[in-house]
């Protein structure tokens, strides 16, 4: 993960739960204080990992609900500022037409090539006009996270007509209709 990521979470925890809340987390996970510092900096997932372990256990949440909360407060304030926001969500008028660009993405001949030329880790998928499997490679299970990440995009889009779950490991299915 890159070091927005990081930051992003270290404003949903601070936001939520205060800045003290935060550094408890970060101490606890044997991390350092200023991990994520620098937004390209790349994160291994398993540090970003710890940092939601410890705070499962400081405000006795659930990880996968921690997870899917971050994803929609992802969307909402970290987001809209990254330049996918303005390529993608800017321009589609609904969900399926995000998923649509979003497919497209990396893919030859594409609607844009993936940064440095590294593969996605978001891997869209039409099984059918109403069906959208969403695969993920990361090294730890962020489904939860795109849960979270998709049920906002679809509140941003006024959706809800349509059904977003996890459906396995680094696995989210979205049915419309």
């Amino acid at each position: 993960m890159k070091g927005a990521t990081i930051l992003c979470l270290k404003e949903f925890v601070s936001s939520k739960y205060g800045l003290d809340v935060w550094n408890r987390c970060v101490s606890r996970a044997g991390l350092p204080r200023n991990i994520g510092i620098v937004p390209r900096e790349i994160i291994k997932d398993e540090d970003f990992m710890k940092i939601v372990t410890e705070l499962s256990k400081e405000i006795s949440m659930k990880e996968l609900e921690i997870l899917e909360n971050f994803g929609y407060f992802w969307v909402i304030n970290c987001l809209s500022g990254r330049q996918i926001y303005y390529d993608v969500v800017g321009i589609a008028d609904n969900l399926r037409k995000y998923l649509e660009i979003y497919q497209a993405i990396g893919q030859p001949g594409g609607y844009r090539r993936p940064p440095r030329g590294r593969p996605s880790k978001v891997n869209v998928a039409f099984i059918s006009k109403d069906h959208v499997l969403v695969s993920l490679d990361y090294d730890v299970d962020v489904s939860y996270i795109y849960v979270g990440i998709l049920r906002a995009l679809a509140d941003l889009y006024k959706e809800s007509d349509v059904t977003i779950e996890r459906s396995g490991y680094n696995r989210v299915k979205i049915i419309f209709g």
